[in-house]
């Protein structure tokens, strides 16, 4: 099994334990260095003012380190039924982690059982 494969099963189990927020899990795991870093749920608990949910990926960087995360985010999404599906960031997320952190890419969960990335180097200016 290889190392993503691995990285998002971690964040699938995760996911799936996580409370349900509109019919779904969803969990972020973040690598640096090829170590655990941190884990980061979706949580309606911890919703900001304007009543948006606090999203995986975003729970899942330390806010005391974010222009140090040269890292790697895996997510993945768990419907209520149990079966995995997209768990591909929205564009706010991807936005934030573009030009608020340092994290490389981001890999995500397909309903097929792949998975699909975003090279989020590639993104910044």
């Amino acid at each position: 099994m290889c190392r993503v494969t691995r990285r998002l099963d971690l964040a699938t189990k995760i996911a799936a334990s996580a409370p349900i927020t509109k019919q779904y899990r969803l969990a972020a795991v973040f690598y640096k260095g090829g170590a655990l870093q941190s884990i980061g749920q979706n949580s309606e608990e911890a919703a900001f003012a304007n009543g948006y949910t606090l999203h995986a990926e975003r729970a899942a960087i330390d806010p005391w380190t974010l222009k140090e995360t040269a890292g790697l985010l895996y997510v993945s999404r768990v419907r209520s039924r149990g079966d995995v599906s997209l768990s591909k960031p929205c564009q706010a997320c991807v936005d934030w982690l573009v030009t608020e952190t340092k994290v490389k890419r981001v890999f995500y969960t397909m309903p097929n059982g792949g998975h699909g990335s975003i090279d989020l180097n590639s993104l910044r200016k």
